[in-house]
Order: C-alpha cells, then sequence, then structure tokens
C-alpha cells in the first residue's frame, strides 16, 4: 500500500510504502533529508520528528489493520472467485454430462430407428412376397376352377350321352322283344302247319 506522508523536518512530502501482503509486520516508513537540513535542527525539531514517528508508527498500526481488513476483503473475494469459478466449472460439467446423455440418446435413436428401418424393410419384403405367393395361389385357384368347370361340362355331357344311349338300348330291347315275339308267332305257325302235313299222309 502507497501513500504519501509529509516529514516535519523538511516539509516534503514523501512516498512511504506498507506491505500489505505481510499483516503480521510493521509498516516501513521511509524518509530521506539532506544533511545540512539535519545539521541546521534543533532539540525542538528533533522532539518534533520523534513525535511524528510515532504517531506515524500509529498510523502504520492502522494501515496495517487496514491492510488485513485487505487482506481480508481480497481472500474473500478470491473464495468468491473460487466458488464462481467452481460454480461454472460444474456447470460445465454438467452441461458436458447433458451434452453426453443426450448424444447417446441420439445414438440410440439413431440405432433404434436403423432397426426400425431395417424391420420395415423385412416387412415390407415379407408382404411382398405373401402377396406374390397368394396371386400364384388365386392364379392356381383360378385354373383350379376352370379345370372343375370342364369337368362338369364334360359329365353333364356324359350324362346326356348316357341318355341318349339308354334310350338306344330301350329301343334295342323293344326291338327284340318284338323280334321275340314274331319268332314265337312263327314256330306257332310251323308247328301247325307240320300238323296238318302230318294229318294229310
Amino acid at each position: 500500500m502507497e501513500f504519501f506522508a509529509t516529514f516535519p523536518l523538511t516539509g516534503a512530502k514523501r512516498k512511504t510504502t506498507i506491505l500489505t501482503n505481510e499483516p503480521q509486520k510493521k509498516p516501513k516508513v521511509a524518509c530521506s533529508a539532506t544533511t545540512s537540513e539535519i545539521d541546521d535542527g534543533n532539540e525542538n525539531e528533533g522532539d518534533d520528528e520523534a513525535e511524528y514517528y510515532e504517531e506515524g508508527e500509529d498510523e502504520g498500526e492502522d494501515e496495517d489493520k487496514d491492510g488485513q481488513d485487505g487482506n481480508e476483503d481480497e481472500n474473500k473475494h478470491n473464495e468468491d472467485k473460487n466458488e464462481e469459478q467452481n460454480g461454472k466449472a460444474k456447470e460445465h460439467l454438467a452441461n458436458q454430462q447433458v451434452c453426453a446423455h443426450d448424444f447417446h440418446r441420439v445414438k440410440l435413436h439413431d440405432l433404434q430407428i436403423r432397426s426400425l428401418r431395417d424391420c420395415c424393410a423385412r416387412t415390407q419384403e415379407s408382404c411382398r412376397v405373401e402377396q406374390q405367393a397368394r396371386m400364384d395361389l388365386q392364379l392356381t385357384v383360378e385354373k383350379l376352377m376352370q379345370r372343375v368347370e370342364n369337368l362338369e361340362e364334360t359329365i353333364r355331357k356324359q350324362g346326356e350321352n348316357n341318355k341318349r344311349n339308354n334310350e338306344t338300348i330301350n329301343k334295342c330291347n323293344r326291338r327284340l322283344d318284338d323280334l321275340w315275339n314274331r319268332m314265337k308267332l312263327v314256330k306257332k305257325i310251323l308247328e301247325m302247319v307240320n300238323g296238318k302235313l302230318t294229318s294229310l299222309v
């Protein structure tokens, strides 16, 4: 700490420095005067100078107390500054942790999105294959239905043919019956003719 002091021997102001970093030490007061001024001094001035030094010591003690207060203020300021820096460091660390957490969360979401995309792609491929299988199955069913229709048509035609054949068979049976009846009649006629011929002989 620096201040200007007026010395009674010279009447001049001299710069005096007090070390505030060592509060237990008394401040050093530096003064200077010329040899001629000291030789011209009298005893009263010497007494005044001694009184001044005593006052300077008292002022030094006051300055020492002020220095201690200043050191306490400076220490408090440093503590506040350290607390502020620690708070900023903690906040920065917390922000870094939040950023790291957000980064990992975004990375996890990205992996989940990729997994969902792959799952959607596999599902789409499965749906495409299933749709193709359904189309093939539908085509097979249509072909089978066409074959069934063809078989039904064939059965219908075969039924008609059977009906015609039955009619033909019935006609043949009737003709056979007629022929059989005619043969019986011819046989009777032949028997009658043979009987008559026998009676004539």
